[in-house]
């Protein structure tokens, strides 16, 4: 009998959010109407202390979906976040979901569908499709425009595979990062989380750790290199390029937080070859991304969180890092070659 209660919700949809209430309404507007299977499913929301009028955004929807909802009083940064909105949960698997993601028709049943063929398998990663804003869908989330939808990842990995295939075969060129593609077991989930830097997860500087980056990728590579996943590229949520006020924070994050991805992943088994491998293909834009942290400050944030030095010594050895100078000196002389031109016309 405390079997069956611990496992009755089947699946419980987390939105960690802050500050977002018209993209969360957009959300939550999209998981209704799910039907006969809303007994088995729960949305949990953590608000990080928004001053944005979230929390009547969720009192709007408590009446059309089973909500779970906590708030922070004050912002208590991205982990504790994240850690808080899966304590909320009692389903057998989490989706993290992001507040600024909306579920594409059906994604639920289709979820559900598939977590079910597949009862013994504990990590299951589907596809996204990518839009640059939202009015590229219409009223009923149908897509405006007709054209073949980018979607995240295109892998010839289909189906039921060991969970480290998906970092070896580099399935998302992210290592896991869009968090809105995994679905997992909670119970496992939960025994990964508080092995996380205590110290790390309680800093309030946006992505100054790996740790406050991509806690949820700290906790896959703990919890998951050892199992079994499920991979399908049925598409549950659009992701959109419109919500990305980290985007000054990106040179850090491509070139130098993906590559801490990478180490950990290591740390868990990945073999050498083929950390060398993907390690130096995430490697073809760090000469641009230090340049940019560097010297255009300005525009591009995060030098304080990193020794450039120690990075260059690190990195020095990987042919992608040379790749990198290569495509720096090209756009270098292109540019000046149009200056030239420009001036001789």
């Amino acid at each position: 009998m405390e079997n069956r209660a611990k496992f009755l919700m089947f699946l419980s949809i987390c939105i960690p959010t802050y500050n977002r209430s018209a993209f969360l309404d957009q959300c939550l507007a999209s998981l209704c109407g799910i039907g006969t299977i809303d007994e088995n499913v729960e949305i949990c929301i953590s608000d990080n202390g928004s001053t944005d009028g979230t929390n009547s955004i969720v009192e709007k929807w408590k009446s059309k979906l089973n909500i779970v909802h906590h708030r922070f009083d004050e912002n208590q940064g991205i982990p504790i976040n994240f850690l808080k909105v899966v304590s909320l949960a009692k389903g057998e698997y989490v989706w993290l979901l992001g507040d600024d993601d909306i579920a594409v028709p059906n994604a639920v049943v289709t979820i559900i569908e598939i977590l079910k063929s597949y009862s013994k398998v504990d990590f299951f990663l589907f596809n996204a499709i990518n839009l640059s804003d939202r009015n590229e869908l219409d009223a009923n989330l149908k897509l405006v425009n007709k054209c073949e939808p980018p979607v995240f990842w295109v892998s010839k990995i289909k189906g039921k595979v060991p969970f480290r295939q998906l970092i070896e075969d580099n399935v998302t060129f992210d290592h896991l990062g869009g968090m809105y593609l995994s679905i997992f077991r909670r119970s496992m989930w939960n025994q990964s989380a508080r092995k996380l830097d205590q110290q790390a997860i309680r800093s309030k500087r946006l992505f100054d750790s790996h740790t406050n980056t991509f806690p949820h990728v700290q906790i896959f590579a703990l919890s998951f290199m050892k199992s079994e996943a499920v991979v399908s590229d049925a598409s549950i949520c659009f992701s959109f390029s419109d919500a990305r006020e980290w985007r000054p924070y990106y040179p850090l994050i491509r070139s130098v937080r993906l590559l801490e991805s990478l180490d950990l992943f290591r740390l868990q088994g990945l073999g050498e070859d083929i950390y060398h491998k993907l390690k130096s293909k995430s490697l073809i834009y760090f000469a641009e991304d230090m340049l940019r942290i560097t010297f255009f400050k300005k525009w591009y944030w995060g030098a304080e969180y990193i020794n450039i030095k120690a990075l260059l010594r690190e990195n020095i050895v990987y042919s992608g890092f040379w790749i990198s100078v290569a495509n720096v000196f090209l756009k270098g002389c292109k540019k000046i070659c149009k200056h030239f031109i420009g001036r001789v016309k």
